[in-house]
């Protein structure tokens, strides 16, 4: 059983509002359909030497996958699978002309069924521009969430869902990371 998000999917390019999730995560993921490293408009003109590389003065020391929602609206996700978490000796970070590899803006968010259901918009996505994830808080730090195989919501899909049987592509779990989205306001 599924319903289709279709109040949603109805305009040409959706309004975004402001997310029910917000900050920073490093986040572990398992699934059908894994978060990868994209580069959005093709190879850069200039390679920037040694930022990936593991010597140097500008290396980077610690690769982590990150959500953020940081911009100061709160309308957009950002997912960077490979994100260089290290720093110069200034605190600033190494590879700061990195895109984040999948953007999405939030549409729309409610409350059913004892789960809390986030619709999202990624005009890039191949297959479909919209979905269905369902997102839990586990702790004070940690959120749970799963992201769905369409544009639907499943019904059996769940926070640790992570196959298309349950209705889902990818189920993350997010270690908050405050300080993290500090840096990038």
């Amino acid at each position: 059983m599924s319903f289709d998000v279709v109040f949603f999917c109805t305009g040409k390019d959706p309004v975004p509002i402001r997310c029910p999730v917000a900050g920073a995560f490093n986040f572990s993921q398992q699934g059908d359909f894994l978060f990868q490293t994209r580069i959005l408009g093709g190879i850069t003109k200039d390679p920037r030497h040694d930022v990936w590389g593991r010597t140097g003065q500008f290396s980077c020391k610690q690769n982590i996958s990150r959500l953020a929602v940081c911009d100061t609206d709160q309308k957009e996700i950002t997912v960077d699978e490979t994100y260089c978490w290290s720093t110069d000796h200034l605190g600033r970070p190494i590879d700061i002309y990195s895109d984040p590899d999948y953007r999405m803006q939030c549409i729309g968010f409610w409350k059913e069924n004892l789960k809390s259901y986030l619709i999202t918009y990624d005009q890039l996505d191949a297959f479909t521009k919209y979905r269905c994830w369902v997102y839990q808080r586990a702790d004070l730090n940690k959120m749970l969430m799963s992201m769905s195989v369409g544009p639907y919501c499943d019904l059996d899909q769940d926070v640790d869902s992570s196959n298309w049987t349950q209705g889902a592509v990818v189920s993350l779990v997010m270690d908050e990371n405050e300080r993290e989205c500090e840096l990038i306001r």
